[in-house]
């Protein structure tokens, strides 16, 4: 029997002050939360948050580590506490964590006793090879879960599907090797429409599509001067995906490593941006740093934690 998936709402924004104390904004309930609890938040599901909290000395490793817990935001308590070494958690389904230890090694745990379920160890299976040089794999992004599939993208432009409950995986694979040289160029936000079975990539200066159904790839647009539908030349840093389309902060014609100044929506079936505003001018030593959305607005933040937010339509 399949098992059920429970639907993790992600009401919080987490950012810091200027003094760099760690907030969260309820996106919902428009009001800034500051924990009482000195943690430090790993990963925001609903309304709790995996987080590190109290380091220890592992006389195995020889080193200080932090321990792992569940934090309420609500309640403003550790709720938890689990020692399951220093981890990342990116994604949770049904009470279980799916998160990456030291030495890039991917574990599936148990949220309510901290139970280490299976391990892979990506730093082996994921090998590749930038700018000429040789580096262990690494998890880059978890994308979802359908069908008792998790979906992993690794550094490297690797795709793997995992089989949820043993943790064997089921197919592993390069999307980009036909038109993209993987030594040059990088890629580390896609976007996984399960409904549709399409994961999206819009990065750089390039729009891609991976149909899951056969493993197709297709290098729909490539956004350089002078060419594609949009002739002017995009870089994204970072981006979210609703409903078919993408939003995403970056820079319009601009050097790739100038501050990001503006907000934009980009449709993934018309394959234009059907809308982008500049936020500020250069030189206010500003620059966009993240990106989230809910089913009414859409909340952008810069690196003086000013927080911008736009109404949809």
């Amino acid at each position: 029997m399949e098992p059920q998936l429970i639907e993790y709402k992600k009401p919080f924004i987490q950012f810091n002050n200027l003094s760099g104390e760690q907030l969260l904004f309820d996106v919902f309930n428009k009001r800034v939360i500051k924990p009482i609890y000195p943690i430090a938040i790993k990963s925001l599901f609903e309304n709790r948050a995996i987080c590190s909290y109290d380091m220890y000395f592992d006389n195995d490793e020889g080193s200080w580590v932090w321990n792992i817990g569940l934090f309420d935001i609500e309640k403003q308590e550790l709720i938890r506490k689990f020692k399951t070494g220093p981890i990342g958690v990116g994604y949770m389904y049904n009470e279980i964590c799916f998160g990456y230890s030291k030495n890039n090694v991917l574990i599936s745990f148990d949220l309510n006793t901290g139970k280490i379920l299976w391990q892979i160890d990506i730093g082996k299976k994921c090998k590749y090879n930038f700018a000429n040089q040789n580096y262990s794999g690494q998890t880059s992004q978890f994308l979802d879960i359908f069908d008792a599939k998790l979906y992993c993208w690794c550094h490297g432009n690797q795709l793997l599907e995992i089989d949820i409950e043993t943790g064997a995986i089921n197919w592993h694979f390069y999307p980009f090797n036909d038109f993209l040289d993987s030594n040059q160029v990088q890629l580390f936000q896609p976007h996984l429409d399960s409904e549709k079975r399409k994961i999206y990539f819009l990065e750089s200066c390039y729009f891609i599509e991976i149909d899951l159904n056969n493993r197709n790839s297709i290098l729909h647009q490539t956004f350089r001067q002078g060419t594609g539908i949009d002739s002017s030349q995009w870089f994204r840093l970072s981006s979210v995906y609703q409903n078919g389309l993408i939003y995403f902060i970056g820079n319009q014609n601009d050097y790739p490593m100038n501050p990001l100044r503006q907000v934009g929506v980009f449709d993934t079936v018309s394959q234009k941006i059907i809308w982008s505003q500049v936020l500020f001018e250069k030189g206010k030593g500003l620059n966009l740093v993240n990106i989230k959305a809910n089913q009414d607005q859409i909340y952008v933040q810069d690196n003086k934690s000013t927080l911008y937010s736009f109404e949809r339509e």
